[in-house]
Parts: structure tokens; sequence; C-alpha cells
């Protein structure tokens, strides 16, 4: 029975169709039967529809959410140039077999203990240089994911060439 009230529902356009005869000459379905169905489907339509409409602002809003956590929890207290990640920047630097720097950051802390007098001037050039590069961009650099990639490759490519040749080249940072 339930089952004539959907069909008979779904096929409520077309006054003419009969689909519910038990016996084909006596009609099973009524009009009462007939408007209990159209309202019966009319509801779980709406609540289909209003429940995936929920889920779906639910699911966006916690997406929302997290995300805005995420920028929140990047935001520094300290200006951008401190505040910024650098590991990108642990890259492997070597000097003529003296010493192997395996993490850079703001602080250029070597962990190699035996490194020479000669490289650890080096080490300190680095250290100012990286943060005149730093310092010196705007404040949008980071937070443009782009802008920083090319940052971050432009001091790479300048603490390389620094080792290699024993002096920093103009930083050319005019892409940003």
């Amino acid at each position: 029975m339930l089952l004539c009230f959907i069909m008979k529902g779904v096929l409520l356009s077309n006054q003419d169709v009969q689909l519910c005869f038990i016996p084909e000459e006596k009609p099973y379905c009524d009009q009462t039967e007939e408007k209990f169905s159209v309202f019966f489907i009319t509801v779980v339509l709406c609540v289909l529809c209003v429940g995936s409409g929920i889920w779906f602002l639910s699911d966006r809003s916690t997406r929302d959410i997290s995300s805005d956590r995420e920028v929140q929890s990047i935001e520094p207290s300290l200006p951008a140039w401190e505040a910024i990640d650098l590991e990108p920047f642990f890259v492997l630097l070597k000097s003529e077999k003296e010493a192997r720097l395996t993490k850079l950051k703001v602080s250029l802390q070597v962990t190699d203990g035996q490194v020479s007098e000669e490289i650890q001037k080096s080490i300190h050039k680095i250290k100012d240089h990286l943060i005149f590069i730093l310092s010196s961009q705007d404040v949008t650099v980071f937070d443009d994911l782009q802008k920083r990639r090319i940052l971050e490759q432009e001091i790479v490519t300048q603490l390389n060439l620094f080792l290699v040749n024993g002096s920093i080249e103009g930083v050319q940072l005019n892409k940003l």
C-alpha cells in the first residue's frame, strides 16, 4: 500500500493513470490516499533537502574554522622576518671538506662541532645578510606562498654562492 502511495504521488501529474487496482475494475486508492501520498512525498523530499543542506553547511563551516585556526597560529607576535619558517632553508652547505651545516635558522647554529675560524666568520656574514634580506621585505611577502618561495630560493642561492665564491653578490629581489 505504501508503494501504491509513492507511485501515485510520483505520477500524480498524469491524472488518467490509475495504478492502484487489486481487481482491475475496482480502484484501491481513493482521493484521500492520493492527497496523503503527495503530502508524504513532499515531506520526505523536504527533509532530504534540509538535511543535505545542513550537512553541507556544517561540513563547510568546520573546514572554515580549522583553516582560520591555522591562519591565527601562523600570525607572528615577532616582526615578520623573525617569525618566518626557515625549514625550507635546511639545506646542505659545503666548504672544502671543512664544515657541513645541516640546519640554517635565523640563529644559524652550527651542528658540526669542528668549524674553522674562517668558516665561522662566513657564517656570521651569512647570518647578517640573511637577516638583512628578511627584514627588508614587505610583510606581505610572508603571506603570499609564491613570493615566499621566490624569496627562499633567492636566499638559498645567495648562501650557496657565498660559500663557493667567498662573497655575497647583490641580491636580486625585484621579482617580488
